[in-house]
């Protein structure tokens, strides 16, 4: 079964947090024998913020490759924490859902509000891929009608809204959806996959300081040398790009 851990962030701003968050990441796909990808820089747009549209266009990309397993996608901030974690074993037992993720408010389950900073995609349903072309298709249209012209403060929508409307026009998704707690993924607290986020820790510093330290303690748990997982070591697998077109 292949498995992707995905992650994207602007070269600006967010590629300090993605430094600080993916090396504990990097060590689960490694000892569990997945793959793990990084991309640095706006696949469209020139504002640091456009980059978090990227999500879309890779994943989107992926579709076109043929990808036929699992994509987790991590938000800059989200990071596993349990290194020893059977994560193959959890995704054969929901080999029929299409996508798994958190719901904003978990008590409203089956909802289309899900938090889009930890997306674990079934590349091999076919509402899994309904719903990337639809997502893409919504993205498409909002560039073109000047989206990534507007700063973020006007801008009435982004790629969660987009993801949230994608679900709302695809219901039957929702009702296949599996919806986890985060205390298991997408929370401060959560015992496999962490995310700290920006409106629990506004401070841009202390969420990377909070980042580096339960890394820190990830690793220290399972005993596995950080240093063989840093930034600097990894560089190489992390793809790059600073122009992106108009």
């Amino acid at each position: 079964m292949r498995v992707k851990f995905l992650q994207t962030a602007d070269p600006v701003k967010y590629a300090r947090l993605l430094d600080a968050s993916a090396p504990s990441t990097r060590a689960f796909c490694t000892m569990h024998g997945y793959e793990y990808e990084a991309f640095v820089g706006l696949k469209r747009g020139r504002q640091p913020w456009h980059a978090t549209f990227n999500r879309i266009d890779l994943l989107s990309e992926a579709l076109d490759a043929g990808a036929d397993g699992w994509i987790i996608y991590l938000d800059a901030d989200a990071f596993v924490v349990d290194l020893e974690y059977d994560f193959s074993t959890y995704l054969d037992r929901h080999a029929e859902a299409p996508l798994i993720a958190r719901a904003v408010i978990p008590e409203k389950a089956p909802t289309w509000n899900i938090n889009a900073g930890v997306l674990i995609f079934n590349m091999r349903n076919k509402q899994t891929i309904r719903l990337l072309k639809t997502w893409k298709r919504l993205f498409d249209l909002s560039s073109r009608a000047g989206l990534l012209l507007l700063p973020p403060r006007l801008a009435p929508i982004n790629d969660q809204i987009l993801l949230h409307w994608a679900l709302r026009l695809n219901p039957w998704i929702v009702r296949a959806m599996r919806f986890e707690h985060p205390n298991f993924i997408n929370g401060a607290l959560s015992s496999f996959i962490v995310q700290f986020l920006r409106a629990d820790v506004e401070d841009f510093d202390l969420r990377v300081a909070l980042v580096a330290e339960r890394v820190r303690q990830a690793f220290a748990a399972s005993g596995i040398d950080p240093a063989l997982y840093s930034a600097a070591a990894n560089r190489g697998g992390t793809s790059r790009a600073t122009s992106p077109p108009s």
